[in-house]
């Protein structure tokens, strides 16, 4: 739909867009390199990109299967968790399936809901591998199924994952939620949002919302615990705490771990990514969130919710793209700074990567 103007108003001459005859709102405006319209954007920007006409860019052997963070659905009223993304690769021939998993509870929980998806997902397709994807509370959920099972495993990829340690920010969230008051409304509150989100998404599994095992399975000291028991494509130094440090001293430069590791007889490869962006949009609303989250939660160069020396976990495609924690997974509406990388064209890539080892 265009717009015809006789002349450009002084309130858009910010706009580098803007054009003196019309203003196209589906071209994508933006201002100060901030994307403002985008409603028909990434899918658009992917199909012009060099591998876009490719029919089998992305066409894996094994299916991707997408896993989300806390609060995550399938969708809302018509509108994807993971925008455009199922969409984009299989612009390229790929197969992508959706898992949901409890919105908030412990990572073992998730990670055992997940178990059970996957074995009937298996069943009724055949599919006999599947390269599992997680954002957020999704990175560690997926890394889960490594040791409980690996036959069902090609690949893993965290996306803006807690992998490596934990917030150290958390605990003061943690301390509120087990106080008897507010912790009492508190808790209320966020699970009574996350059956909210579990009625009006679809998804209807009856999962249990438990936001206390949510939030204290981020912390320094649940991370440690959970890393011992699943430490497959940590980098070096996670389990004595120097990791951290040369992580945090060297700015955030990739301490990759293990690429893949062969458990129980099976081959998994590992890869990870994720941004360092924090206010992106200024038109995005939940940019105000992820501004809030970075000055309280994290130490280093961090995405708004997750540190970018936190996220790191087997071969790091990069750690530092423009992005922020829901720019990660496309959100909101893709809006984002409009010179950061298209988060779908990554997805792409990432599943190329995946086609190209044989997987």
């Amino acid at each position: 739909m265009s717009l015809r103007l006789s002349t450009c108003l002084v309130g858009l001459a910010l706009l580098t867009a803007c054009n003196s005859d019309y203003l196209d709102l589906e071209a994508g405006l933006s201002i100060n390199n901030e994307q403002v319209f985008s409603t028909v954007s990434s899918i658009e920007e992917v199909q012009a990109a060099a591998h876009g006409t490719n029919p089998t860019y992305a066409q894996t052997q094994y299916p991707i299967v997408l896993v989300h963070g806390l609060y995550g659905f399938d969708d809302i009223l018509g509108i994807d968790y993971w925008y455009r993304v199922a969409e984009a690769i299989e612009l390229g021939g790929g197969t992508v399936y959706t898992i949901p998993v409890p919105k908030l509870n412990s990572t073992v929980v998730r990670g055992e809901h997940l178990l059970a998806e996957l074995q009937k997902l298996e069943a009724a397709t055949g599919a006999g591998k599947f390269h599992l994807m997680g954002h957020s509370h999704g990175g560690p959920t997926v890394r889960y199924i490594i040791n409980t099972a690996p036959e069902l495993l090609a690949s893993v990829t965290t996306i803006g994952g807690v992998n490596a340690y934990g917030i150290e920010g958390i605990d003061q969230y943690v301390d509120a939620l087990e106080s008897f008051f507010p912790g009492v409304v508190g808790q209320g509150m966020l699970n009574g949002l996350a059956e909210l989100i579990e009625h009006l998404g679809g998804n209807q599994q009856n999962h249990q919302s438990y936001a206390l095992g949510s939030f204290r399975s981020f912390s320094r000291e649940a991370v440690l615990a959970f890393n011992h028991d699943h430490p497959h494509g940590l980098p070096p130094g996670w389990d004595d705490g120097s990791y951290i440090n040369n992580c945090l001293d060297g700015g955030g430069n990739p301490i990759e771990g293990a690429y893949s590791a062969n458990v129980a007889g099976h081959d998994i490869l590992f890869y990870s990514w994720s941004g360092t962006g924090v206010k992106t949009n200024v038109l995005d609303p939940l940019d105000l969130l992820i501004s809030y989250s970075a000055d309280n939660l994290s130490a280093g160069a961090n995405d708004g919710m997750v540190e970018q020396c936190i996220s790191h976990f087997g071969k790091v495609i990069r750690s530092d793209y423009d992005l922020n924690h829901l720019d990660e997974m496309n959100w909101a509406f893709a809006l984002r700074r409009a010179t950061a990388t298209n988060p779908l064209i990554i997805y792409r890539q990432t599943a190329n990567t995946l086609k190209n080892e044989g997987l």
